[in-house]
C-alpha cells in the first residue's frame, strides 16, 4: 500500500488481503475535490497499473478509515469475482439508451407537467435522467453489499458509517429537488426510492434508527404516523414525496428478502463470491420493478467504461432516433 501512515489496524488488514487477491498495490491518496464516498479506480476498468482510492482531504481518523474501508471492500469483491471470469457491471449501448430514451420521451409526454416543455429542455432532460438511472442502479448494489460488510465485520467503524450515510441520504435525495418540476413525477419518485431503499436497509442492518429516511428526510417525516385513512386522501396521493416512500417501501422489502437470502455469506467465513451476486441480483431485481430491464447490459467493465467515453456519440444519436419519428 501506498498513503497514508494513520489507518487503524483492522483497516490495514483489509487493505493487505485486498492487495493479496487483487495481486496489485493499491494507491491511497487524498484530493481536495472528491465525492462525499471517496472514488474506486480500479485496474478492471481503466488502464492502469494500480488501484487508485481517492478520499477527500476534509476527512480525518475513522471517517477517512471508513471511506478507504468502503472503497476497498468494493475492489475486494470485484477482485474476488474478476478471478473467476465473472466480473460484469452494468452498461448500456447505443441500441439499449435508445431504448430508454424512447421511453423516458413517452413519459415526458404523458406528465401534465413536462408535456408542455419546449423541445429544447426536453431533448436535454431525455439523456439527464437516462444517465442518472445508470449511475444509480450500477453504484448503489454493490455500494450497499460493501456496507454491510463493513458493518458485520468491522463494528469500529459503525459510528462512521452511519454519519456518512445520514449526509450522503440528505443530499441524494434532494438532488432532483430543484428540477422537480421538469422532469416526469415517476422519475423523481424512483431516483429517490432507490436512495430510500438503501437508506432504510442499511437503517436496519446497521441498528441505526436516525438513518431511516422516515427520519432522517424532512420531507418523509410527516408520513411516518399516518393512519391508513390519513394515507389515502387527496392531500397525501398528491405529494411526490408520498409516492417516494409507496416505492421506497416495496423495493426495501423485495430488496431485503435478497439479502436475507445471502446473510450468511457476510458472516465469518465471509463469502466474498455470493457477497458480490448479492449486489447484482439487487441491481437485476431494481432493473425490472422500474421497466428499465431492457435499459442496460451486463458487459465486462472494460466495455462499460468504453460506453461511458462515447457519451457524446450515443446521446445524439438517442435524440435524433426520438425526434425523428
Amino acid at each position: 500500500m501506498h498513503g497514508p501512515n494513520h489507518i487503524s489496524r483492522p483497516i490495514r488488514r483489509l487493505i493487505e488481503e485486498t492487495e493479496r487477491i487483487v495481486a496489485s498495490e493499491l494507491i491511497i491518496h487524498r484530493e481536495r475535490e472528491c465525492p462525499i464516498s471517496g472514488l474506486l479506480l480500479d485496474v478492471y476498468s481503466y488502464d492502469l497499473d494500480h488501484n487508485v482510492i481517492v478520499y477527500p482531504a476534509s476527512y480525518l481518523g475513522l471517517l477517512k478509515d471508513l471511506v478507504i474501508a468502503w472503497n476497498c471492500a468494493k475492489l475486494l469483491l470485484r477482485g474476488v469475482v474478476h478471478g473467476t471470469g465473472d466480473l460484469k457491471v452494468l452498461s448500456y449501448s447505443k441500441e439499449t439508451a435508445i431504448t430508454g430514451g424512447d421511453q423516458i420521451y413517452l413519459d415526458i409526454l404523458k406528465d401534465s407537467m413536462t408535456k408542455s416543455l419546449d423541445i429544447n429542455r426536453k431533448k436535454k432532460i431525455i439523456p439527464l435522467i437516462f444517465h442518472l438511472f445508470h449511475e444509480g442502479i450500477s453504484e448503489l448494489p454493490l455500494g450497499i453489499v460493501s456496507h454491510i460488510f463493513l458493518a458485520r465485520n468491522y463494528p469500529l467503524l459503525r459510528n462512521a458509517q452511519v454519519y456518512l450515510l445520514i449526509k450522503e441520504g440528505m443530499y441524494d435525495m434532494h438532488e432532483l429537488v430543484s428540477v422537480k418540476d421538469l422532469i416526469p413525477r415517476r422519475y423523481f419518485v424512483l431516483h429517490n426510492a432507490l436512495y430510500y431503499t438503501r437508506d432504510a436497509l442499511l437503517a436496519d442492518y446497521l441498528s441505526a434508527f436516525p438513518l431511516n429516511p422516515v427520519i432522517n428526510i424532512p420531507e418523509l417525516r410527516r408520513f411516518k404516523n399516518l393512519d391508513l385513512k390519513e394515507t389515502m386522501t387527496h392531500r397525501w396521493t398528491g405529494s411526490a414525496w408520498y409516492h417516494t416512500k409507496i416505492a421506497g417501501d416495496d423495493m426495501f422489502t423485495r430488496t431485503r428478502k435478497i439479502l436475507e437470502n445471502h446473510l450468511i455469506a457476510f458472516d465469518s467465513p465471509v463469502k466474498l463470491r455470493e457477497i458480490f451476486l448479492a449486489g447484482k441480483n439487487i441491481a437485476e431485481l431494481w432493473t425490472e420493478r422500474m421497466a428499465m430491464k431492457h435499459w442496460f447490459r451486463w458487459v465486462n467493465p472494460a466495455e462499460g467504461v468504453k460506453s461511458e467515453g462515447q457519451i457524446r456519440e450515443i446521446e445524439e444519436r438517442m435524440i435524433a432516433k426520438i425526434f425523428t419519428n
